[in-house]
C-alpha cells in the first residue's frame, strides 16, 4: 500500500470515476490478503487491516500537505517553484498550439 500512499498528489485532481476504480483495487487486494468472500463488507475489511479508504487518506494527506506548506518555508519554496515551473509550461504549451493553429 505504500505505493500507493505516496503518490496521492495526483490523486486529489483525478475525477471520482478514476478514484472509485482506485477504491475498488484496493477493495479487492485485501480481500484477497484477508481471504475474504467478495460480499463481505468494504468497511469491515478497511477496519481489520486498519487502513482508511482513498478519499480520507487523500483529505489526510492534503491537510498534512497543507500545514506543512503554511508552516515550512522550505516546502513552501519548493512547491511554489514547481507550481511556477508548472504555470510556464502551461503556458508555452498554450503558445505552441496557438502558433501551431496559425501556420495551418
Amino acid at each position: 500500500m505504500s505505493l500507493i500512499q505516496y503518490s496521492f498528489i495526483p490523486f486529489e485532481a483525478c475525477n471520482d470515476k478514476i478514484k472509485e476504480k482506485i477504491q475498488r483495487i484496493q477493495n479487492n487486494a485485501l480481500r484477497i490478503i484477508l481471504r475474504v468472500p467478495k460480499r463481505t463488507s468494504t468497511k469491515l475489511i478497511h477496519a481489520i487491516v486498519d487502513i482508511k479508504m482513498i478519499n480520507e487518506r487523500i483529505k489526510e494527506h492534503f491537510k498534512y500537505l497543507d500545514n506543512a506548506y503554511n508552516i515550512d518555508r522550505e516546502i513552501k519554496q519548493l512547491i511554489d517553484t514547481q507550481d511556477e515551473q508548472s504555470t510556464k509550461k502551461s503556458l508555452l504549451t498554450k503558445k505552441m498550439n496557438e502558433n501551431y493553429i496559425e501556420l495551418s
